[in-house]
């Protein structure tokens, strides 16, 4: 099952990048990033209210890092607005992969202490294979 749920999620990732960059090509950069942010908020808002949860803001946590997650939304949008259009999307979304991989693996092994040897080669066979992408 979550498995699936993951495979969905890769696919609403390149959908919603390429949606944001055709308004941002529409509206601009920065106007299109406050709309997307905004109608965000709108439609988490939706559940909440309709289930009549509550929400719960505190800065009492220590680890500042995991107030990052929106500013790294930010950035990611951004980026990816400026990407769309100039690399085919199928490349794209290879380097997006590839970069959550080489991600995740450094991740584990730096907060979980978990090196598999297999994952390092499967990366590197991927990085391989990329490299062997024709030049778009």
């Amino acid at each position: 099952m979550y498995l699936i749920l993951a495979f969905i999620v890769g696919m609403l990732v390149v959908i919603s990048i390429i949606i944001n960059s055709k308004l941002a090509n529409h509206m601009g950069m920065y106007s299109s990033m406050v709309i997307t942010y905004f109608i965000s908020a709108i439609v988490i808002l939706i559940p909440v209210i309709i289930l009549n949860k509550e929400i719960i803001i505190s800065f009492k946590i220590n680890n500042f890092y995991i107030y990052l997650g929106g500013a790294i939304g930010v950035i990611v949008l951004f980026l990816s607005n400026n990407i769309v259009g100039k690399i085919p999307a199928v490349n794209m979304t290879i380097f997006i992969i590839i970069g959550q991989l080489i991600t995740a693996f450094i991740i584990e092994i730096i907060m979980y202490n978990n090196f598999e040897i297999k994952k390092l080669l499967g990366n590197l066979i991927i990085l391989y294979g990329i490299k062997k992408l024709p030049k778009s």
